[in-house]
């Protein structure tokens, strides 16, 4: 869900058009709102306005997480509320559930069974850790000679780097082959290998800039308005949002890499 709607509506509609091949979703929705259909499709063109509870049961309907209820019925709220006071109070509560939303460590949170400082400061070393760990998911590449073709690596690296995991408990060896455990890392900004690991990814990325003609490449430094500004975050946070949603669904059949980088100078 997009942190950066300033409309609950906008939520809804994209709901809908995620579900659009799903017979009746309006239908399925307007029963999860404990309302008629026909009083949906007024709010939906706009004459009316949902009710909290409505709005509770949809944001139920959509399987929310906690945080996006909680913005969706603040957006709610501040749509439906006569109260400039009132209002002005919400606003500042959505900025603090966008700060809430923008660590990413608050929604992926580590789970490997060690979190020592030997561990992690052997797998943010170098790419090949997290390229290893992550291509053992793909059922293709599951032997040291296939990973190590794949990611143009000698299969002695591979082989040591397996092992190395194996002892972090990122990924077990059955019949010969590696193969991922249910064991994660995800590093919160905080961490003192937070920065050396998106510097390494990006470091890889230059070095493949030319090797393949499908590469995605684009570097841009613009000027805008601060309020354009903010839009434009809001894009690229949302663009973010929608990768995660297609992974999830993905079947795995490769491994790419996605760096994405917007800063203030």
């Amino acid at each position: 869900m997009n942190f950066n709607e300033i409309d609950y509506l906008e939520i809804i509609n994209e709901k809908i058009e995620l579900n659009k091949a799903v017979i009746g979703y309006k239908t399925l929705m307007a029963k999860a709102c404990g309302c008629q259909k026909s009083y949906l499709s007024q709010v939906l063109r706009g004459q009316t306005h949902l009710t909290l509870d409505h709005g509770y049961g949809l944001s139920d309907f959509f399987q929310l997480t906690e945080l996006e209820k909680e913005y969706f019925l603040t957006l709610l709220q501040i749509q439906r509320s006569g109260s400039l006071e009132f209002k002005n109070y919400l606003e500042g509560k959505l900025k603090d559930l966008r700060k809430k939303n923008d660590d990413f460590a608050s929604k992926f949170k580590s789970n490997a069974p060690t979190t020592n400082s030997e561990h992690l400061s052997k797998y943010y070393s170098n790419w090949h850790y997290n390229a290893i760990h992550m291509i053992c998911g793909i059922e293709e590449f599951r032997s040291v000679e296939a990973i190590a073709k794949k990611l143009k690596l000698s299969e002695k690296l591979v082989q040591t780097t397996l092992e190395e995991l194996q002892e972090m408990g990122l990924v077990k060896k059955e019949n010969h082959l590696w193969i991922n455990t249910d064991n994660y890392l995800h590093l919160p900004k905080e961490s003192p290998y937070h920065r050396l690991n998106h510097t390494l990814w990006r470091q890889k990325a230059t070095e493949n800039t030319f090797l393949a003609d499908d590469n995605l490449n684009y570097t841009a430094i613009y000027t805008l308005s601060k309020e354009d500004s903010e839009e434009l975050r809001g894009i690229l946070k949302k663009a973010i949002d929608k990768t995660r949603d297609v992974v999830i669904k993905s079947e795995e059949e490769d491994i790419v890499c996605l760096n994405i980088d917007y800063f203030k100078l």
